[in-house]
């Protein structure tokens, strides 16, 4: 099993130096005798090749991974924050760069993609806003595979 965390820094409105006493969250995965790694998740090829490492260790082993990937926030999340633009590193806009640089993308390839994962993204939005709210009795659904009871007061 891999377990990712997906740290920017921050935990609603304080820093995460405020609040952990830690270096990094992947460290809390010791105390449970699990490997960890921390990334650079702003940069695709790294964390594509640790992810093909730290599976290959899971295959190999059967033993899981917590992995912290370090990444930008390029935007407040909550009315305490704000929702403006943070200047911060921007792994996508690096990345698309570097391709454009070494012309294995055009600009209007990139375009293409951006615009195609935002109607992905918009179109999921509106899924979700038009599904029926949940139900109480709801709670215990989907939480095992093949539907298995997860309920422990029934066990």
């Amino acid at each position: 099993m891999l377990i990712t965390v997906q740290n920017n820094g921050w935990g609603i409105s304080t820093a995460f130096e405020g609040q952990h006493g830690e270096t990094h969250v992947a460290d809390r995965g010791k105390a449970f005798n699990m490997r960890t790694a921390v990334i650079n998740g702003n940069d695709p090829i790294e964390t594509y090749i640790r992810l093909q490492e730290e599976l290959a260790y899971i295959r190999k082993t059967g033993k899981p991974v917590l992995m912290e990937a370090k990444v930008s926030r390029l935007y407040g999340h909550s009315s305490a924050s704000g929702a403006s633009f943070i200047p911060e590193e921007d792994g996508l806009k690096i990345f698309s760069e570097k391709l454009l640089k070494h012309d294995l993308i055009s600009e209007e390839e990139i375009k293409n993609i951006y615009d195609k994962y935002e109607a992905e993204g918009v179109a999921a939005q509106e899924q979700a806003r038009g599904e029926p709210v949940p139900q109480p009795e709801d709670i215990w659904k989907h939480v095992y595979v093949n539907n298995e009871n997860a309920d422990w007061r029934k066990f």
